[in-house]
Protein backbone atom coordinates (compact mmCIF):
# COMPACT_ATOMS: atom_id res chain seq x y z
CA UNK A 1 0.00 0.00 0.00
CA UNK A 2 2.77 2.57 0.89
CA UNK A 3 4.57 1.44 -2.17
CA UNK A 4 1.65 2.62 -4.01
CA UNK A 5 1.14 5.60 -2.49
CA UNK A 6 4.99 6.63 -3.47
CA UNK A 7 4.31 5.55 -7.10
CA UNK A 8 1.39 7.71 -6.63
CA UNK A 9 2.27 10.81 -5.29
CA UNK A 10 5.54 11.00 -7.86
CA UNK A 11 7.07 12.12 -4.11
CA UNK A 12 10.68 12.33 -4.49
CA UNK A 13 11.40 12.23 -1.02
CA UNK A 14 9.19 9.18 -1.20
CA UNK A 15 11.19 7.22 -3.45
CA UNK A 16 14.67 8.16 -1.42
CA UNK A 17 12.61 6.87 1.72
CA UNK A 18 11.38 3.52 0.28
CA UNK A 19 14.90 2.58 -1.06
CA UNK A 20 16.22 3.13 1.64
CA UNK A 21 13.93 0.92 3.76
CA UNK A 22 14.10 -1.76 1.07
CA UNK A 23 18.09 -1.36 0.89
CA UNK A 24 18.06 -1.74 4.53
CA UNK A 25 15.62 -4.39 4.84
CA UNK A 26 17.22 -6.59 1.82
CA UNK A 27 20.69 -6.42 3.87
CA UNK A 28 18.71 -7.85 6.88
CA UNK A 29 16.86 -10.40 5.13
CA UNK A 30 20.32 -11.38 3.15
CA UNK A 31 22.56 -11.94 6.42
CA UNK A 32 19.39 -13.84 8.12
CA UNK A 33 19.40 -16.09 5.42
CA UNK A 34 22.83 -16.83 5.72
CA UNK A 35 22.19 -18.36 9.15
CA UNK A 36 19.22 -20.64 8.22
CA UNK A 37 19.48 -23.42 6.50
CA UNK A 38 20.93 -25.19 3.06
CA UNK A 39 17.75 -23.85 1.13
CA UNK A 40 18.03 -19.84 2.37
CA UNK A 41 21.48 -19.77 2.19
CA UNK A 42 21.67 -21.08 -1.72
CA UNK A 43 18.64 -18.81 -2.07
CA UNK A 44 20.37 -15.64 -0.50
CA UNK A 45 23.72 -16.54 -3.08
CA UNK A 46 21.50 -17.06 -5.54
CA UNK A 47 19.36 -13.71 -4.87
CA UNK A 48 22.89 -11.56 -4.80
CA UNK A 49 23.34 -10.57 -8.09
CA UNK A 50 20.27 -9.89 -8.05
CA UNK A 51 20.10 -7.31 -5.17
CA UNK A 52 23.75 -5.64 -6.57
CA UNK A 53 21.37 -5.38 -9.92
CA UNK A 54 18.58 -3.63 -8.13
CA UNK A 55 21.42 -0.98 -6.36
CA UNK A 56 22.45 -0.13 -9.71
CA UNK A 57 19.22 0.32 -11.04
CA UNK A 58 18.33 2.72 -7.94
CA UNK A 59 21.72 4.44 -8.31
CA UNK A 60 20.68 5.72 -11.86
CA UNK A 61 17.10 6.17 -11.25
CA UNK A 62 17.39 8.03 -8.18
CA UNK A 63 20.43 9.85 -9.53
CA UNK A 64 17.95 11.19 -12.43
CA UNK A 65 15.28 11.90 -9.37
CA UNK A 66 17.87 13.98 -7.60
CA UNK A 67 18.46 16.16 -10.45
CA UNK A 68 14.76 16.56 -10.91
CA UNK A 69 12.70 15.31 -13.48
CA UNK A 70 10.53 18.72 -14.55
CA UNK A 71 11.19 22.17 -14.32
CA UNK A 72 9.32 22.56 -10.83
CA UNK A 73 11.90 19.77 -9.05
CA UNK A 74 14.38 21.24 -10.67
CA UNK A 75 13.92 24.52 -9.23
CA UNK A 76 13.49 22.97 -5.93
CA UNK A 77 16.53 21.15 -5.91
CA UNK A 78 18.43 24.30 -6.68
CA UNK A 79 16.29 25.84 -3.87
CA UNK A 80 17.40 23.39 -1.36
CA UNK A 81 21.42 23.83 -2.78
CA UNK A 82 21.11 27.11 -1.87
CA UNK A 83 19.65 26.67 1.47
CA UNK A 84 22.64 24.26 2.03
CA UNK A 85 25.28 26.55 0.65
CA UNK A 86 24.02 29.50 3.02
CA UNK A 87 23.68 27.05 5.72
CA UNK A 88 27.63 26.25 5.57
CA UNK A 89 28.37 30.02 4.95
CA UNK A 90 26.41 30.88 8.18
CA UNK A 91 27.69 27.56 10.07
CA UNK A 92 31.09 29.20 10.03
CA UNK A 93 29.82 31.51 12.17
CA UNK A 94 29.32 29.35 15.12
CA UNK A 95 30.27 26.07 14.32
CA UNK A 96 30.46 24.15 17.42
CA UNK A 97 27.46 25.10 19.50
CA UNK A 98 25.71 26.64 16.56
CA UNK A 99 22.84 29.35 17.23
CA UNK A 100 20.40 28.37 19.20
CA UNK A 101 16.86 26.50 18.90
CA UNK A 102 14.77 27.55 15.65
CA UNK A 103 17.65 30.12 14.55
CA UNK A 104 18.16 28.30 11.41
CA UNK A 105 15.47 29.17 9.62
CA UNK A 106 16.50 32.56 9.76
CA UNK A 107 20.11 31.55 8.64
CA UNK A 108 19.35 29.50 5.78
CA UNK A 109 15.94 29.17 5.51
CA UNK A 110 14.45 30.75 2.15
CA UNK A 111 10.76 32.32 2.03
CA UNK A 112 7.73 30.99 -0.59
CA UNK A 113 6.02 32.94 -2.74
CA UNK A 114 2.89 32.82 -0.02
CA UNK A 115 5.36 33.89 2.69
CA UNK A 116 5.71 30.99 4.64
CA UNK A 117 9.66 30.49 5.55
CA UNK A 118 10.86 26.95 5.11
CA UNK A 119 13.98 25.26 5.39
CA UNK A 120 14.54 21.84 3.84
CA UNK A 121 17.16 19.68 5.33
CA UNK A 122 16.63 18.68 8.91
CA UNK A 123 20.14 17.91 9.28
CA UNK A 124 21.15 21.72 8.33
CA UNK A 125 18.96 22.54 10.66
CA UNK A 126 20.14 20.16 13.40
CA UNK A 127 23.86 22.03 12.80
CA UNK A 128 22.79 25.46 12.64
CA UNK A 129 20.82 25.12 16.02
CA UNK A 130 22.87 22.86 17.92
CA UNK A 131 26.74 23.18 15.94
CA UNK A 132 28.33 20.31 15.06
CA UNK A 133 28.11 18.81 18.87
CA UNK A 134 24.12 18.87 18.66
CA UNK A 135 24.83 17.23 14.78
CA UNK A 136 27.70 14.54 15.99
CA UNK A 137 25.16 13.61 18.97
CA UNK A 138 22.13 13.09 16.44
CA UNK A 139 23.78 11.03 14.21
CA UNK A 140 25.67 8.50 16.92
CA UNK A 141 22.56 8.15 19.03
CA UNK A 142 21.01 6.98 15.30
CA UNK A 143 23.68 5.13 14.45
CA UNK A 144 24.30 3.29 17.67
CA UNK A 145 20.49 2.26 17.38
CA UNK A 146 20.87 1.27 13.75
CA UNK A 147 23.30 -0.65 14.56
CA UNK A 148 22.33 -2.36 17.49
CA UNK A 149 18.86 -3.29 15.94
CA UNK A 150 20.41 -4.28 12.76
CA UNK A 151 22.84 -6.90 14.80
CA UNK A 152 19.93 -7.85 17.17
CA UNK A 153 18.10 -8.53 14.10
CA UNK A 154 20.59 -10.73 12.16
CA UNK A 155 21.57 -12.73 15.05
CA UNK A 156 18.21 -13.51 15.94
CA UNK A 157 16.20 -16.18 14.05
CA UNK A 158 12.73 -15.53 15.50
CA UNK A 159 10.06 -13.32 14.21
CA UNK A 160 11.16 -10.56 17.28
CA UNK A 161 14.55 -10.14 15.02
CA UNK A 162 12.17 -9.86 11.78
CA UNK A 163 10.36 -6.93 13.47
CA UNK A 164 13.02 -5.23 14.91
CA UNK A 165 14.79 -4.92 11.09
CA UNK A 166 11.68 -3.87 9.61
CA UNK A 167 11.37 -0.67 12.53
CA UNK A 168 15.43 -0.03 11.66
CA UNK A 169 14.09 0.57 7.97
CA UNK A 170 11.58 2.37 9.17
CA UNK A 171 13.99 4.44 11.27
CA UNK A 172 15.99 4.82 8.41
CA UNK A 173 13.63 5.84 6.14
CA UNK A 174 12.53 8.63 8.42
CA UNK A 175 15.77 9.80 8.67
CA UNK A 176 16.20 9.90 4.77
CA UNK A 177 13.06 11.78 4.61
CA UNK A 178 13.97 14.36 7.57
CA UNK A 179 17.09 14.89 5.59
CA UNK A 180 15.47 16.68 2.49
CA UNK A 181 12.31 17.95 4.74
CA UNK A 182 13.07 19.43 7.53
CA UNK A 183 9.22 18.61 8.59
CA UNK A 184 9.05 20.43 12.08
CA UNK A 185 10.06 23.84 10.07
CA UNK A 186 7.97 23.89 7.64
Amino acid sequence: MVLLAVVKSGSRSGFFSLAAAFACMAFVWWFRALKQGYFSRALALISLPAMIGACALAYFFLGELFAGRSQHEVSSTNTRLYMLESGIKALSESPIIGFGHGIAITKAGVTSFTGTATIDNYLLSIVLDYGLGGLLLFIAILTLYSVRSIKFSIQSSSAEGAFVGACCASLLAMFVTFSGLSINQN
